[in-house]
């Protein structure tokens, strides 16, 4: 079963530079890919181990000095998001290692059994939001009444891939491999499931009224990426799924199959895109093999779309060598900006691999900044 992504958003990094910021009293601090503004009297230096709490990362109210370069989310907590600090990009926070007792005395514990090299080693694989309090801030953007079962089956992953500013080996890896480039859009992951009554994760679901969500032997279902959403009248996913004929032509694929995309519309993340009123689509970027657990290549989704009438998310380049787009990571940012489909500024890019075993995407600054986004 391919692996479920989990974003790590606060993690132990090494600050690779420090840069100061000319006639202020500021300096940026570079962590892997990401850049950070802090004060000229921060005592950081280059080589040192620091918690980083990425863009997107909701912090509990309980430490003031949280608010800094981040916005209050009303009684909840503070997002740290990307802020332009004296002209320059600050993603992120970052702090000493003995600025949280909870972190540090797990730290220091560790040290202790494991010895100074091999804890650095082991605590920079792992993530550290769960026992400092931090979620993941998600802005859904549009409140859907539906009912719903619980979570999403767990025979099929959530979509979602990393930033590229986590992936400092990315073009030593992966530059000579050849990658689909889409337009990343602003909206919400939609994931629609066709299984067959006799399939073996036909069991694993909940159980349905008599007659709703089948299509004779085939049970249908739509999540969005924490719930599994009853079929109702009210539900936008629902609807959209219907009006594009996304159920009704989803068997025609094969069986026990997954189809995968972002809701678009003029009521979702505040419509960066630029839709109509009452103009919803749903984009289809990957679909899903149950039975293979894998999904199918990039090429196939797209002759699929292409067969079933189905809206694909706009392709940039179908085909390109990473180092034959971009010199770097940051040159990749640079290309993240654009125009998008709709002639405003675009979201950033998404680059997937010919056999769509990996993925990562780059946001435009630009389309932060203007958006306030993350």
């Amino acid at each position: 079963m391919p692996q479920q992504i989990h974003r790590r958003l606060v993690t132990v990094r090494r600050i690779a530079n420090i840069k100061p910021i000319t006639g202020s009293p500021y300096k940026v601090v570079s962590v892997d890919g990401w850049e950070v503004v802090v004060g000229k009297k921060e005592s950081f230096i280059e080589g040192q181990l620091v918690l980083y709490f990425e863009v997107d990362s909701l912090l509990p109210p309980n430490h003031n000095f949280w608010e800094f370069g981040a916005f209050s989310n009303k009684e909840s907590g503070y997002v740290v998001t990307t802020m332009i600090i004296c002209k320059h990009l600050s993603q992120g926070l970052i702090f000493h290692l003995d600025k949280f007792a909870e972190f540090y005395d797990l730290y220091s514990r560790m040290k202790t059994f494991y010895g100074k090299e091999l804890t650095e080693m082991i605590i920079t694989k792992m993530s550290f939001e769960g026992i400092l309090g931090v979620k993941k801030w998600e802005n859904i953007g549009y409140g859907d009444p539906t009912p719903k079962f619980h979570c999403p089956p767990i025979f099929f992953p959530q979509p979602g891939c990393e930033r590229v500013q986590n992936l400092p080996d990315l073009f030593k890896d992966h530059g000579e491999k050849t990658w689909q480039i889409t337009e990343k859009l602003d909206g919400i992951p939609m994931s629609v499931y066709a299984i067959e009554k006799n399939s073996k994760w036909h069991s694993l679901l909940p159980p349905l009224p008599d007659g709703s969500q089948q299509i004779e032997t085939t049970r249908i279902g739509i999540c969005n990426r924490t719930q599994d959403l009853v079929e109702s009248s009210t539900s936008l996913y629902w609807k959209v799924a219907k009006q594009q004929c996304i159920i009704e032509r989803i068997r025609q694929i094969r069986e026990n199959i997954v189809v995968q995309g972002e809701l678009c519309g003029f009521d979702i993340m505040d419509n960066s895109i630029g839709f109509e009123p009452d103009q919803h689509v749903f984009f289809v970027f990957g679909i899903f093999s149950i039975d293979d657990q894998e999904y199918l290549r990039p090429e196939e989704v797209k002759d699929i779309c292409d067969k079933l009438g189905w809206d694909h998310v706009p392709i940039i380049c179908s085909s390109t060598m990473l180092s034959t787009f971009a010199d770097n990571i940051h040159d990749l940012l640079l290309k993240a900006e654009g125009v998008g489909m709709k002639g405003r500024t675009r979201e950033g890019l998404v680059f997937k691999t010919h056999d769509a075993c990996f993925s990562f995407k780059a946001i435009s600054n630009s389309w932060l900044l203007e958006t306030g986004k993350r």
